[in-house]
């Protein structure tokens, strides 16, 4: 879907994914390069170095897409949360696993699943206004500071162990 998104539009991109979830070779602009677990024999497809690898991208770049197939097991948290520590705004595919709302706080455009002119009209919008990419990406980051921090997560889990171990004690 985003493959096909970027297709004609003046912007360089990286597409991280797996073997299985790759867009066809056929299907992608000259600027897209996907990067793979695995490497195939298209020039541009590359291996991919893992998480690091794609954490440095991030920092070249200004708008991070996370796009997820509507079957896909995963909801994106990971990359979500890196992209907020990053300050990066984000695009994303709508998903009701997620508590972080990338719209409402600010900090994102929401895409339905597999919606390639949604995907198309995101891309394009922040590439017209680069100002509200710029202030998307402090409001990430401010978002990331205030609620996900490593502090708020360890209160968070004590607070749930000690309510399990009180319950426990109870029964």
């Amino acid at each position: 879907t985003l493959a096909r998104a970027l297709q004609g539009l003046p912007v360089e991109a990286e597409i991280y994914c797996t073997d299985q979830s790759a867009p066809e070779p056929a299907g992608v602009d000259a600027n897209t390069t996907i990067i793979l677990s695995d490497s195939r024999s298209d020039p541009r497809r590359r291996e991919a170095h893992g998480h690091c690898q794609a954490v440095e991208a991030y920092a070249r770049c200004q708008v991070i897409a996370i796009p997820l197939h509507q079957t896909s097991r995963l909801a994106g948290l990971t990359s979500l949360l890196d992209a907020m520590a990053m300050g990066r705004a984000v695009i994303m595919t709508r998903n009701a696993s997620l508590e972080i709302d990338v719209e409402r706080e600010g900090f994102g455009i929401t895409v339905e699943p597999s919606d390639v002119s949604g995907w198309r009209r995101a891309i394009l919008t922040l590439l017209q206004d680069p100002e509200r990419v710029v202030a998307m990406g402090r409001r990430a980051r401010e978002r990331a500071e205030d609620r996900y921090t490593m502090g708020r997560f360890t209160a968070s889990l004590a607070a749930a162990l000690k309510a399990a171990a009180g319950r426990a004690g109870q029964g």
